[in-house]
């Protein structure tokens, strides 16, 4: 422990008492004073002394008028003392600044702010960091570890308290009115190394993300405002492209590379510019906007390339990434490269189909053509792969496939083989399909001023046919009814259960049970479901209120017409059949009760409510004779110019810089060029088949032919690849058929 320690205390004085004054270390003014001060050297807090340890309490005499006044003092080297340190802090670290919490031997050390210098400097402020009731808005919040670890560019930082409260007492290395002044210098320094092309951060073990020496990831989620977080990547002289990928998840996060390099002095060169994420962004890749966005919640991946720069060994890329809101997630991945091998199996690969997997499968009712392409088996492995694929815009950054009809999935052309199986093949079948028609026009809530009321009951009890009531004026009645005989005149269909189009049902509106006495406030309603052929009656109630009462009739499947080779008919048929019978043997719906009355009061909001066309809408059953005897597929592979080309600029107004600018492999000088968010995609057609099927057994496979993976998708075009006929295979290419 050592001899002494610093005191300070804060002294007003409310007489005359002029000073100059003795200083005595405890209340006997007859000993040898210790110090002696003036009047104001007291007064102006703090008022520091050097006082042996031990020492409790200071006396003042003033000599002049023999005034005294005793004050307690406390021991203000707090860092010797409470022994104060960090946990989970390292002296050096790659380019993420880590921190745990403040320890020591002192008891509740809770409450503490922590000011960050550097790098290199103990002036500068970097950030500042903070625990307990002393966090305030601005701070990083302790610990700091982990993916909260913050992204720092390169050099030494230096932590010094600037308050703590210990016991009750604040302990503050400015001073102050009621705190203890103290020297917070006494955490160990931390040096930040940089990224660089020897050293890794990266423990991902598969590809493409294991290509990558560094991954950095940062989340800040505490509601504080994050500030912009920098990074530093070191390059050699042998580096000619930074390859990265980058995600901002749902909340977009802006990522800004620079270069600087000494053949440049003191001039940054800006590199990339782009915002990446979700919310509120669209695509947008001019070379002449800044920032570019990328809307997606998954990676965007660039090639950076310095091929027009001159780089030299410690010159550096800069890196800042700037959140878009209080909360933010990130990912970084990065690396150097000395070289980008442009060579790839998907471009090399012929893409033939193997005979041996070439089978016709037939059934009862359909047929189906499988086999398989000859893919590209070495793609996962490609630098094309690593520092080139990801989606962006649901394609354009990705290898994709094609297939024009239903949706076929099918492996992307990185696959080998590329598995094929085709939809099933019909011919002069029975399809069935749901109809859906408006009946009169626009249905729109109205009100009316008389009461209006909605209930349901039954012929015999809950679960026999249903009766649907409504009461009201006239006008409300007629509008129901005249709607329904319009429906029903126009649009009732057949009468006969054989015939597809007797499975219909007209929808019926009737305000929800929730909805509130006028169109204003809530207009929500119920749709029943009710068959042509139920019965509606009107007339007068004994209280003299108008009445529409529709008796729902319940329908059962007699469609004849169905085989066992239709197409949805059953399916369809039977979801009609049991929305139908549903609505009318059910009690209520999952919108709730049908029963509601609608009060009609004088001077207020409240009226019957009902609605103009309530007969508004219907579906039937439609049944058409179909032939599917035709396919098309086709691997394609989308290239864009903004992943592999780099434009430097600089200054406010972000110059370009068209003779620093580099490019990486030509994959944008084949297929057809197409136009994306103010930017260009290629469409490259690595192969494209058409599957026909003149019979349900018979069979044959075309190619469309494909120069400068251009492919002519005209079938007038098309050549011949492999016919199967009779039960045999009559012609196979060996330009498209292989093995």
């Amino acid at each position: 422990m050592p001899a002494t320690f610093s005191a300070s205390t804060c002294i007003s004085l409310n007489n005359t008492s002029p000073g100059p004054f003795n200083i005595y270390l405890d209340s006997d003014y007859t000993s040898t004073p210790f110090s002696s001060a003036t009047l104001t050297q007291l007064t102006n807090c703090p008022f520091i002394i050097i006082v042996p340890t031990g020492t409790t309490s200071l006396g003042f005499k003033d000599t002049l008028l023999d005034f005294c006044f005793e004050t307690t003092i406390q021991d203000n080297n707090i860092c010797s003392n409470c022994n104060l340190g960090l946990s989970n802090y390292s002296s050096s670290t790659i380019t993420q600044l880590s921190c745990g919490i403040l320890t020591g031997t002192c008891l509740n050390i809770n409450d503490y702010v922590i000011n960050w210098y550097g790098p290199n400097n103990t002036t500068t402020l970097s950030f500042t960091s903070g625990a307990g009731s002393f966090l305030t808005t601005g701070m990083i919040p302790h610990p700091f570890t982990g993916i909260n670890s913050i992204p720092q560019p390169e050099g030494v930082y230096t932590p010094v308290i600037e308050k703590i409260k210990l016991s009750g007492i604040t302990f503050s290395n400015t001073g102050g009115t009621g705190t203890v002044l103290f020297s917070g210098n006494c955490l160990p320094t931390t040096t930040i190394l940089p990224l660089s092309c020897s050293n890794q951060t990266n423990s991902e073990t598969s590809l493409p993300y294991s290509a990558y020496n560094h991954h950095i990831s940062y989340e800040f989620l505490n509601g504080n405002i994050p500030v912009p977080v920098n990074l530093t990547y070191k390059v050699s002289a042998s580096t000619k492209f930074f390859a990265w990928k980058f995600k901002g998840s749902q909340n977009p996060d802006r990522i800004t590379i620079k270069f600087s390099g000494s053949s440049y002095g003191t001039n940054i060169l800006g590199l990339e510019d782009v915002v990446v994420g979700v919310n509120n962004i669209t695509n947008n890749f001019s070379v002449t906007t800044f920032p570019k966005s990328a809307s997606t919640p998954y990676y965007f991946t660039k090639l950076t390339c310095l091929t027009g720069l001159t780089v030299n060994n410690n010159d550096n890329i800069l890196i800042t990434i700037t959140p878009a809101t209080n909360e933010t997630i990130w990912e970084l991945f990065s690396t150097c490269l000395t070289n980008y091998d442009c060579t790839s199996c998907l471009f090399t690969n012929p893409y033939k189909i193997i005979g041996s997997t070439i089978t016709g499968i037939t059934g009862s009712c359909s047929s189906r053509v499988r086999f398989s392409i000859s893919g590209c088996s070495n793609y996962v492995t490609s630098d094309l792969q690593k520092y080139y694929v990801e989606s962006v815009g649901s394609y354009y950054q990705s290898p994709n496939n094609y297939l024009s009809i239903n949706s076929i999935s099918l492996n992307t052309p990185n696959t080998n083989p590329v598995d094929f199986i085709s939809t099933d093949y019909l011919v002069n079948q029975n399809k069935c399909t749901y109809d859906n028609f408006g009946i009169g026009g626009v249905s729109d809530c109205a009100i009316d001023t008389n009461n209006t009321k909605y209930e349901k009951t039954f012929v015999s009890g809950v679960g026999s046919k249903g009766i649907f009531n409504i009461t009201g004026s006239s006008t409300v009645i007629s509008t129901y009814y005249n709607s329904w005989v319009f429906a029903k005149t126009n649009y009732s269909g057949s009468s006969s259960t054989t015939n597809a189009s007797y499975y219909r049902y007209f929808q019926c509106k009737i305000p929800s049970f929730i909805t509130s006495n006028n169109c204003y406030e809530n207009s929500s309603y119920i749709s029943l479901y009710i068959h042509p052929s139920s019965t509606v009656s009107t007339g007068l109630t004994s209280s003299g209120s108008y009445y529409f009462r529709l008796t729902a009739e319940t329908i059962s499947n007699n469609f004849s017409a169905l085989t066992t080779c239709d197409v949805d008919c059953s399916g369809f048929s039977n979801n009609i059949i049991y929305d139908i019978n549903n609505f009318s043997t059910g009690n209520t719906t999952n919108q709730g009760n049908y029963t509601k009355e609608f009060i009609y009061t004088a001077n207020t909001n409240n009226f019957g409510v009902y609605y103009t066309n309530p007969f508004f809408y219907g579906t039937s059953l439609q049944i058409n004779r179909t032939t599917l005897s035709a396919q098309t597929i086709g691997g394609l592979w989308y290239t864009n110019q903004w992943t592999t080309n780099t434009i430097p600029y600089s200054g406010v107004s972000n110059t370009l810089i068209p003779s620093l600018s580099g490019t990486v492999c030509n994959y944008n000088l084949s297929g057809v060029t197409n136009s994306f968010s103010n930017n260009f995609y290629n469409t490259k057609y690595l192969y494209y088949y058409y599957i026909i099927t003149p019979t349900l057994t018979d069979f044959e496979i075309w190619s469309a032919p494909i120069v400068g993976y251009s492919a002519n998708t005209n079938f007038n075009n098309a050549i011949l690849a492999y016919r199967y006929s009779g039960g045999n295979v009559t012609y196979s290419s060996s330009t498209y058929i292989i093995g």
